[in-house]
């Protein structure tokens, strides 16, 4: 009588045979394939877990002290750079502190950094060219003092060196305050200028219209000086100051010692 077929032994990693006992099929895993394959899992979790928290460090360390301590105060991350999404609400500040940006800062900061105030003159270069003529006209309404100065002015050939800088009340201007490409009107005022080196700039003259004088004029050749700070504007004719009124109390322009 025939003898029924021993069975397969299974494999090394316990898969065993097909369903009919036949050697194909297929392969139905065993309990040591499980415990195996929950083993390799785990070990690939932990790996990866372990990258993770490494990454975190290294960018935790790369972090800008300031944008660190500006999330530890509850100000907001930067959307869509640190943490925060792009389009995720922020709880906004503290009252009282700075922004994200400047943490620290308290409010005489804050007005420290302000925005500079309103410029008080429009300025632009004025072609040489046209000074005389210019001069000559202002010379017929000033004072027997002021007409010698601007009539004297403007028979003297200018060294190429010097820029006629033209100056007027930012009032007086549609456009407000600031420096033109063009002129926008007839000057005020009229500062022959040299620049020295990077600290000096030599201011050889000013004239100014006598029909314009007032404090408007007045303000903005004042405002022009200062603005040439942390440069020192020296003022080689002081007499023409008080020819036309002008008082220097700004840090930028100095008295010629030399007068």
């Amino acid at each position: 009588m025939p003898q029924a077929p021993a069975p397969r032994p299974r494999g090394a990693l316990g898969l065993g045979a097909s369903a009919d006992g036949g050697g194909s099929g297929s392969l139905v895993p065993g309990p040591a394939t499980a415990y195996v394959l929950g083993a390799v899992a785990v070990v690939l979790v932990a790996r990866v877990a372990r990258r993770l928290t490494g990454r975190q460090g290294r960018n935790e360390r790369r972090r800008p002290e300031v944008a660190r301590r500006a999330e530890k105060e509850g100000d907001a991350d930067v959307p869509g750079v640190m943490y925060r999404a792009v389009n995720a609400r922020s709880s906004g500040g503290k009252q009282g502190q700075g922004s994200w940006m400047m943490p620290d800062a308290n409010e005489e900061e804050t007005a420290a950094r302000a925005p500079p105030p309103k410029q008080t003159y429009g300025v632009w270069i004025n072609m040489k060219k046209q000074v005389p003529d210019m001069l000559t006209s202002w010379a017929e309404a000033a004072t027997p003092e002021q007409a010698e100065v601007l009539r004297s002015l403007s028979a003297k050939e200018l060294p190429k060196e010097w820029t006629v800088w033209g100056l007027v009340d930012a009032d007086k201007l549609d456009g407000g305050g600031g420096l033109y490409l063009a002129p926008p009107c007839e000057p005020q005022a009229l500062v022959f200028s040299e620049a020295v080196d990077a600290e000096v700039i030599n201011v050889h003259h000013i004239a100014m219209n006598p029909q314009e004088l007032g404090a408007g004029s007045r303000r903005a050749v004042n405002g022009w000086l200062d603005s040439l700070l942390p440069k020192r504007a020296i003022i080689k004719q002081p007499e023409e100051l008080a020819l036309f009124g002008l008082e220097v109390g700004g840090e930028a322009a100095k008295v010629s010692k030399g007068l």
